[in-house]
């Protein structure tokens, strides 16, 4: 994640020396899109190419 909290990606890879998982059930789900950002507002997201060459030029 980007500073400015504009960019962000996924670890593709890595190497974990020492872990301690927990897991947490949840009821609810809330996701916050950019509704005041013109790009966001303009994308047609019915369209699942332009969704998957958007992923692909994050990662």
């Amino acid at each position: 994640m980007s500073d400015d909290e504009e960019l962000s990606g996924h670890v593709l890879t890595g190497k974990i020396l020492s872990a301690t998982v927990k897991v947490q059930p949840l009821d609810t789900f809330e996701q916050v899109l950019p509704v005041n950002n013109a790009d966001f507002k303009a994308a047609d997201l019915t369209d699942l190419t332009m969704v998957h060459k958007a992923i692909e030029a994050a990662e």
